[in-house]
Formats: C-alpha cells, structure tokens, sequence
C-alpha cells in the first residue's frame, strides 16, 4: 500500500470535480467572480460551514486553482496568535502578493490569491491569542478574497459581530451516499482494486458522510486486492464523535428513535448539558402544540431521571434520560426536516459569556489593585466605574494607563464594556502599542 494519503491523492483540483453540495459550490463560484479583474467587492470573506469531511477544504484550494489564484492556507497544526496572522496574512491582504513557494511580489505585478483560515472556529483556542482580533482585522483591510472554514460557525462568530457582518456563509451537507460509494469505485478501479457494490455501501455507511474518512478506510484495507463484506466488517465501526449542534440537528430530524439513541451516544454530551440543547430547541421543531407538549413532557421525565444520577450518583439512570430524550424529540418533529440550525442553548451561553468575562474581571482587577496598592475590593466598588468614564472620556488617559498597567485587549474591552474589535478598543489598544498575540 503506497505511503500517500488516498485522500490527498485524488483529491479534486477543480470544483465540477467535487462530489455534491452543488449549491454551495455554485454560491462560492458565485462569489469568487466579484474577485474578477481589479473589482473587490463588498463581502470580502466568505465562510464555508458544516461537517467534517464533506468538502469544504477540497472546495476552497479546487476554487484557487480554477480561478488561477494563488492560495496561502493556515489550518490547526500552525500557529494563528494575532501576531502571526498578521506577519503572514495582512501583509499579503494589503499590499502583496505571493507564490505557492512563499515569494513576495508587488500587488501590481502579480495576481489575485486567496487567503484559507482552516478549522476557524478553533483559532480562538488558548495557542492562537488574539487570533480573533486579527480575523476581524482581516476582514476590515484585506484587498484579496478571504475563506474561513469552519465546523461549527457559533464557535467561530461567538466573539466577534463583525466577523459574521464581513462574511457570506455557505453551508456544506453531507455527502449522499451513491454519490460516495462512486467515489469509493472510481478510486479502487485507478488502483487496480476490485469492489463489491454491498462493500462500498457499507463503508460510505461507517463513515457516516465523511468522504475523507471513507477513503481513507478504503486504503487501509486495500491489501485484500478485492473488497468484499468480510473485510469490510473486519474494520471495526469508527467511533465517531457528532458535533453537537449536528446531533441536535439529526434527533430532530429522524423517524427512527434507534437512530436517534445511536445519535445521542456519539455526541460528547452529558445527559444534563444535552437536554439544556433539547430544550432550546423544542420550540423551533414542533410542528404543532401537540408536538410541543409531547417533546416537553418527554424532556421533563429525562432530566428527572438525570437528577436522580445526580443525587443518587446511580448514573445507570442515564440510559432512561436517554431513552427518553430519543423518544422526545421524535415526537415534536415527527421528523420533519427543518433547514434552520440548532440554536446553542441561551443558559449556556450565558454561563460561558459570564465566565469569560468574570476571569478577565479578575485579572484587571489584580492589576490595578497591585498598581494603586488597594484591595481588590476598594477597586470593583470605586475605582472601576471611575477608570470606565475616565477611558470613554480621555483617549490620552486611557493610553497612559493601558500602557502603565499592561493591559491585554481583552482587559481594554471588559473595563470599557465594549466589544474587543470596536473601534474604541482598538485605537487604545494600537496608541498604547499592544498587538493582539
């Protein structure tokens, strides 16, 4: 078996060549012609959204290569602080262009390329600081296309309004099956392999719409020359994990409540925190009251037997929870398909927001209790509110403290109260010259 990734090997290198989705790739083709000759147009970023595997890279670099742009792309394995966002991407945005081999040339003497940001929604992690901030940066300059490639797009726009206002978003589905079990046919021929229909059906199934994932579990068992059933069921069945907001997604949209329970054990989700997403959601794929009451009572019998796990830390109660948010779910639906995505749950939402913003409140806090020599205290009730009028009031003083404290971005945003990519933050933040990494 060779030692190149199938996945990688075959590849599409135009977008006519990528399996399905055809609206999204007629919205992304759409998009690119706004790039034709000097023309930039209003949306400078577009955001590719959905599952993993179902084409969203391959979309991006096939539309480089079909519009004869140059393409830079930044995934998760590189560094994305805001400083390394800016020494690689904004250069480029701004005023240069490059080759694929990394050379420089002037805008004027070269040609259009795009800038990739893979795994977006992860860029805010705790390795890429400030990443965010620089995105939006991005956003806001760049006279070059920009793609952000994302699995979940709530991760990614969370944080920043204007991310969100700066971009078109075009969501990928999952793949149709027949259209991957051809994939999966066309790449064992070019290799000499022979496949039987029931294996390829039964891998495109393993792989749950993850194309990727299919080839690649087609090459691992390449070595068998023909590929039957019996080796298809000597490769164990991915333990696959669902993004939440997906698996919401799918447990509303089924008929099959055993569907729905194999959906439940493959989200990263505790009863608890999934019947907070059920519940957000019930209300938006009812089709009728009777729905509405059906999926509620079903939800209120699930999150008791989760109190009881709880209390009891008899954890065994949890199959009924689930049991019973499978069943509940069903019945609000009755599986009928909604286009519109599941909604994270708003108590959740405001957990993390006040989490976040409690930890940053405390680090300002500790600064400017150790720079005045007061207690912490003395601080939040009389100082704060001062050192926000005084910020709003004075940019001078408010760059002279920034400045004095040391304060971060983040810190800049929460004693103002403002956004940490509003324009008031920013121009304190480049007067006291204090980048975002």
């Amino acid at each position: 078996m060779t030692d190149i990734l199938w996945a990688e090997k075959y590849r599409p290198t135009r977008l006519d060549e990528v399996i399905g989705n055809s609206a999204s790739k007629a919205a992304l083709r759409q998009w690119a012609r706004g790039w034709t000759g000097k023309k930039i147009p209003t949306v400078r970023g577009i955001i590719l959204t959905g599952p993993p595997g179902v084409g969203k890279t391959t979309s991006a670099i096939a539309l480089a290569n079909e519009m004869s742009w140059d393409y830079i792309e930044m995934n998760a394995s590189d560094r994305r602080t805001g400083k390394e966002l800016r020494r690689i991407a904004l250069p480029g945005a701004s005023t240069n262009t490059f080759s694929l081999e990394g050379n420089y040339f002037a805008l004027d003497e070269g040609k259009r390329h795009v800038i990739i940001l893979d795994e977006a929604d992860n860029i805010d992690s705790k390795d890429d600081v400030g990443g965010i901030a620089a995105v939006s940066e991005l956003l806001k300059v760049t006279q070059q296309p920009v793609i952000l490639i994302v699995n979940d797009l709530y991760e990614l726009t969370r944080r920043s309004e204007s991310i969100k206002k700066a971009c078109k978003v075009v969501r990928f589905e999952n793949l149709q099956k027949e259209e991957l079990a051809r994939v999966l046919h066309h790449i064992a021929e070019t290799e000499d392999l022979r496949i039987s229909f029931d294996a390829a059906m039964k891998l495109v199934e393993m792989a749950d719409g993850d194309a990727r994932a299919a080839i690649n579990d087609l090459q691992s068992i390449s070595s068998a020359g023909t590929i039957t059933t019996k080796e298809t069921a000597d490769l164990s069945k991915r333990n696959k994990t669902v993004d939440t907001r997906e698996g919401v997604e799918r447990l509303f949209r089924s008929t099959d409540i055993k569907e729905n329970l194999r959906t439940i054990s493959l989200l990263e989700e505790d009863p608890g925190s999934l019947s907070l997403w059920i519940d957000e959601n019930v209300p938006q794929n009812a089709t009728d009251i009777y729905g509405l009451a059906n999926g509620f009572e079903a939800l209120s019998r699930a999150t008791q037997f989760v109190r009881w796990a709880g209390k009891f830390s008899y954890y065994r109660l949890w199959s009924y929870s689930s049991d019973l948010m499978a069943l509940g779910t069903k019945m609000t639906s009755g599986g009928y398909d909604h286009k519109e995505s599941a909604r994270f749950p708003l108590v959740l939402t405001k957990f993390r927001h006040r989490n976040s913003v409690m930890a940053t409140r405390d680090a300002l806090v500790g600064k400017i209790s150790a720079y005045s020599h007061t207690s912490p205290r003395n601080v939040r009730d009389a100082m704060m509110p001062f050192l926000r009028n005084a910020f709003h009031s004075s940019d001078r003083f408010a760059t002279s403290m920034t400045e004095r404290l040391n304060l971060s971005i983040e810190e800049i945003a929460a004693l103002m109260g403002e956004t940490e990519d509003s324009s008031a933050v920013s121009k304190i933040a480049g007067d006291a010259g204090i980048s975002s990494d």
